[in-house]
């Protein structure tokens, strides 16, 4: 290897080392990212099951009044 081959893989192995902060900053940021995700998903499915039980409940009840 020349010197100038050694200086650019120096230059790049310092590069990579400043990096690895920001990717471990990144993986921090996706993790709660996935957790609020699944926050959100867990809300959503509780939502909907309870409008779905409200909706089913009124049918009935609507059903009830209608034909005694």
């Amino acid at each position: 290897m020349t010197q100038k081959d050694l200086e650019r893989l120096a230059t790049a192995e310092q590069a990579i080392r400043d990096m690895r902060g920001d990717i471990d900053a990144i993986r921090t940021d996706t993790a709660e990212l996935k957790k609020t995700l699944n926050m959100g998903r867990g809300a959503f499915w509780a939502v909907g099951t309870l409008m779905a039980t409200v909706v089913a409940g009124v049918a009935w009840l609507w059903d009830k009044i209608k034909h005694p």
